[in-house]
């Protein structure tokens, strides 16, 4: 759900006039570029450029005084503008809009802005503010129901009420439906063909993205938005109150023949184990139906957007889907969250929450499907759109700026490189210490990540098993709000494991990347002989034909794969199996464990980078000693204890760290402030 769209935006934007990015918050430090670090690396460290920087969200905001373009670059140290044409007045169905925002971009590329695309006016994309279905209501959303007491029980009908269309923060309105070629079509040629035609080749091609918001295939109970929020919402198309609440599947007109191509046989003949049923000739058919869908949805919508970017010749598709951390919603929102992530050039999520410490548990989630889709797709770039939403929700709370910059460290540990904001710029009278000031200095802090990391490879071996064919298996469509729809015994068995282990994982400082079976099938040999470990969530089946893909690369599988259970839950740090802990990942072992600290791995340039980040108000020990993996390409590098170096990315310092040698280990004494975020390099492996 996005943050209150434009609630905070309007104090965000006073006028003022001024100069440059400017430089780390402390003195220049020399030193280490050139002797322990690369020198290449210095001028970013010390002066990152909009490419290292934050962009800022301004929905419809008049850039066309070039001075607004100046003050978000120079008094707020910003990199760029996520932007779209103005929402009122008609949004793109008037020229005036139009021509507003191609003046407007025109001033952010003359002052060195980067440029983003926001596709839609409000959310979910794909409505282009109704403007799909004005001409062509054939167009909208279609569920296949079941209703017990129908004369005829299962049957389709629009996809609107119970559904995000209608609970949300967004103005109530109809939605399109995804797997409907047509549809995808009509959204293309109204949003992203208009952006190019109004823009000109020349600018559009200085587009860097087309920022796409919680597309989903709707057809899902998400449960009623709170009422003091929801008798705020403007309701365009009303609401049935006399339609009846149905368990509900998504749905296309081309469904039975597209099944009937896919898999050889009538789907309206088995219609009831879709909808219940838990024998064999159940799950199979609901592994694939649901396996068609995750097809259709990521060809049809993703596809056609990436599809229509890679042949224009300008933005490459981006945004994030509906509900990242809600792993149950995964199969009727997107089939396979990972194979939609995958859909997208660059991937990403919606962080809700600036309370650092809500990475530990569970908002882990958002960052690991983005960032493992990237991965497993060999891109680095992820996005992330952030904010304080859950804080500004609950208390009425603006995040102070260490929560920022530790929530942001948190999530470039994972691997987001473009950080998109939500945040105010000015929090007025009642929030002082959100100001220009505090804005700059968050913006460099990113900065200073993304000078380090940008340009480096994430580093996360292990591997968690996605069981999203399982899932999709024991998915059971309810008429319920998904947070209390029933689940099988199995689907929860299966659920709670893989949420635990994850969250696990992250306790214990051990990066890792989610899989499913399809990504171990599409990648190369010598890609999955960089994993280690595949730990795979109790009761979860994985395809026999990954395991057998494995085989061939893992000669030692029994060892390599780790499969939970009743006996071994892996639901703690100290219950993860010695081949986890010890040969897990190259990375820097805590010595008093702590979940109050996340780690990231990287690497660039011959060296090893490690990322530590104190998620709370407390000094933590982070005094660690460096552990080398058993097994991939890290397996044979060894360290000594010269030549390693500490940048504090919140200071701009940056200098030598002094490493020990103990048993045979590398030791280092670190402590970390409240929130306090450091990197620390290892020597050039020669």
């Amino acid at each position: 759900m996005n943050y209150l769209k434009g609630a905070l935006v309007p104090v965000l934007l006073a006028l003022a006039v001024t100069a440059s990015f400017g430089t780390a918050r402390s003195q220049e430090q020399d030193a280490p570029f050139g002797t322990l670090l690369p020198r290449s690396w210095q001028a970013e460290w010390e002066n990152p450029g909009a490419r290292m920087r934050p962009l800022q969200i301004v929905h419809g905001r008049d850039l066309t005084d070039p001075a607004v373009c100046d003050y978000f670059r120079d008094e707020c140290g910003l990199g760029g503008v996520v932007f779209n044409v103005d929402g009122g007045n008609g949004y793109i169905r008037n020229q005036a809009n139009w021509d507003r925002f191609v003046k407007g971009a025109r001033n952010a590329d003359a002052a060195g802005l980067r440029m983003w695309i926001y596709d839609e006016n409000g959310y979910p994309s794909l409505k282009a503010d109704g403007v799909v279905l004005e001409n062509n209501p054939e167009l909208v959303s279609q569920e296949l129901v079941w209703d017990e007491n129908a004369e005829e029980p299962f049957y389709v009908r629009d996809c609107y009420e119970f559904t995000h269309s209608c609970n949300s923060y967004a103005p109530s309105r109809r939605y399109p439906n995804p797997l409907n070629k047509a549809a995808d079509d009509k959204f293309v040629e109204v949003t992203h063909k208009q952006y190019k035609k109004q823009l000109g080749d020349d600018l559009y091609g200085k587009v860097e993205a087309f920022f796409t918001d919680e597309p989903s295939m709707m057809a899902l109970n998400v449960g009623q938005i709170p009422e003091e929020v929801r008798k705020n919402v403007v309701t365009i198309d009303p609401i049935d109150p006399d339609k009846k609440n149905l368990p509900m599947l998504p749905w296309c007109d081309d469904m039975l023949e597209r099944y009937q191509e896919r898999w050889g046989e009538d789907l309206s003949q088995h219609y009831r184990s879709l909808f219940t049923g838990d024998s064999p000739e159940d799950k199979r058919i609901r592994a694939r139906y649901w396996k068609l869908v995750e097809e259709l949805y990521t060809e049809r919508f993703y596809g056609t957007i990436s599809d229509w970017c890679r042949a224009a010749g300008g933005p490459v598709s981006s945004g994030h889907t509906l509900r990242e951390e809600h792993t149950l919603a995964h199969v009727p929102l997107d089939g396979n969250k990972l194979t939609a992530l995958k859909a997208l050039d660059i991937p990403g999520l919606d962080m809700l929450s600036s309370t650092p410490y809500a990475c530990q548990r569970g908002a882990w989630q958002g960052a690991a499907f983005p960032c493992s889709a990237a991965r497993l797709k060999g891109i680095r770039r992820t996005m992330t759109e952030v904010s304080e939403h859950s804080e500004w929700m609950g208390n009425k709370m603006v995040a102070p700026l260490d929560w920022m910059e530790a929530t942001a460290a948190w999530q470039a540990a994972w691997g987001v490189t473009d950080f998109t904001l939500y945040y105010g710029i000015s929090g007025g009278d009642e929030f002082p210490y959100r100001n220009e000031t505090s804005h700059k200095a968050y913006c460099g802090f990113v900065g200073r990540l993304n000078a380090i990391l940008l340009d480096a490879e994430p580093i996360r071996p292990i591997l968690l098993y996605y069981p999203i064919e399982t899932m999709q298996e024991e998915f059971i469509p309810s008429a319920l709000d998904i947070g209390e729809a029933p689940k099988s015994q199995k689907m929860s068995k299966v659920l709670g494991s893989f949420e635990r282990i994850g969250q696990t994982l992250m306790h214990a400082q051990i990066p890792f990347t989610l899989i499913d079976g399809e990504s171990i099938l599409e990648l190369s040999d010598e890609q999955l002989a960089d994993w280690t470990v595949l730990i795979v969530p109790d009761s979860a089946e994985v395809p026999q034909e990954a395991l057998d893909r494995l085989a061939n690369i893992w000669r030692d599988l029994d060892e390599r794969i780790i499969r939970a259970s009743d006996d071994h839950p892996y639901n703690a740090p100290e219950l993860l199996p010695e081949s986890v802990v010890r040969f897990g990942a190259p990375r820097l072992e805590l010595t008093t464990p702590s979940d109050a600290i996340t780690e990231g791995v990287f690497y660039r340039d011959g060296r090893l980078i490690f990322l530590l980040a104190n998620l709370t108000d407390t000094e933590r020990d982070a005094g660690s000693a460096l552990v080398l993996p058993k097994y991939g390409r890290f397996g044979t590098y060894a360290y000594g204890t010269d030549g390693w170096a500490r940048l504090n990315p919140q200071t701009g310092e940056c200098d030598a760290l002094a490493a020990g040698d103990e048993d045979g280990a590398v030791k280092f004494r670190i402590s970390l402030a409240p929130f306090e975020t450091i990197l620390v390099t290892a020597p050039e492996q020669q």
